[in-house]
């Protein structure tokens, strides 16, 4: 594999990224946690279900508090498949001043390449 690394001149450290904005934003449980989501922000995603066209759908969690949901669809599917559980980094925020957030995207990222074949 490393050599196949080498090859492609890509570097041990290379990481695919992917910005997703979180949908179905919940005003609820957001007046507890609004002030601590910045950019860097670490959030879990939670598998909940799948769309029709098969890609999963992660509820996104702020410590227990939960904040929206996200579809990994494109590319980033083959890597989410099977995972129950994963972390991610918030991107983008978009907020007022004592109000609700407008927009939250977060950026998921793939540290490995899986084998083919």
């Amino acid at each position: 594999m490393k050599n196949l690394i080498n090859q492609l001149g890509f570097n041990e450290q290379f990481k695919i990224k992917a910005n997703l904005s979180v949908s179905e934003l919940m005003n609820h449980d957001m007046i507890y946690v609004y002030h601590h989501l910045n950019e860097g922000t670490e959030v879990e995603l939670k598998r909940h279900s799948e769309n029709m066209q098969g890609d999963p759908i992660f509820n996104v969690f702020y410590k227990t508090f939960l904040l929206g949901t996200v579809a990994v669809t494109g590319i980033m599917k083959s890597f989410y498949v099977g995972e129950q559980s994963v972390f991610a980094e918030i991107s983008a925020v978009s907020k007022d001043k004592y109000l609700p957030i407008n927009k939250l995207d977060i950026q998921l990222g793939v540290q490995s390449i899986r084998k083919a074949g």
